[in-house]
Formats: C-alpha cells, structure tokens, sequence
C-alpha cells in the first residue's frame, strides 16, 4: 500500500491522504503564502497607522464601526499585496526560493 501511496505521489498524514506538490505547484505555493504574510503585515500595520489619526466622526464609534474598520484595514492590505504590495512578498519569495531550491 505504502508503495502505491508513495509512487502515484499521494502521502499519507494521519488518516488523510495528501498529495504531493507537482512541478512548479510549489513555486506558485510559496509565492501565495509570501502575498498572503505581505498582506497580514500590511494589514498589522494599517491597523497601528488608524490608532494615530484620531476619530473624525464619519464612521460609528461602537463595535460595529470597529468590525468595519478592521475588515477595512483587511481588504486594503490585500489588495495592495495583489498589486505588489511594498515589496516584502516579493523579497521574501526571492530568498526562500534561494535558500530552498524551489523553481
């Protein structure tokens, strides 16, 4: 059974059956999850740069505007890590791609 597992590229972690990555399936893998911690970092610090500018008044002040606010902060992050972000992606990529081998 392990054999079949291991030659059809399937592995197996726990009871769930895994497949393994393709050629280039980590290459794009990787370069995902680089966006995606651009965008959490992005998303960090748009939350800390909202703590400095102080309230206006146009967006309700309770827990609903806080909830707003957050998946506001969340959705600009992400779509400035779509568009290349500041580069953290990027360079992050760049070096563990180095480091790894991955191509």
């Amino acid at each position: 059974m392990e054999g079949a597992a291991a030659a059809s590229g399937v592995g197996i972690v726990g009871s769930v059956a895994t497949k393994q990555p393709g050629p280039g399936e980590n290459a794009a893998q990787l370069k995902k999850a680089c966006s995606e911690f651009e965008a959490i970092f992005l998303s960090q610090l748009t939350r800390a740069m909202r703590k400095t500018v102080p309230e206006s008044g146009l967006l309700d002040s309770g827990l609903a505007g806080d909830i707003y606010r957050d998946m506001l902060d969340v959705e600009i992050a992400a779509q400035m890590a779509r568009r290349g972000g500041v580069g953290i992606g990027e360079t992050l990529y760049k070096q563990l791609v180095e480091r790894t081998g991955i191509d």
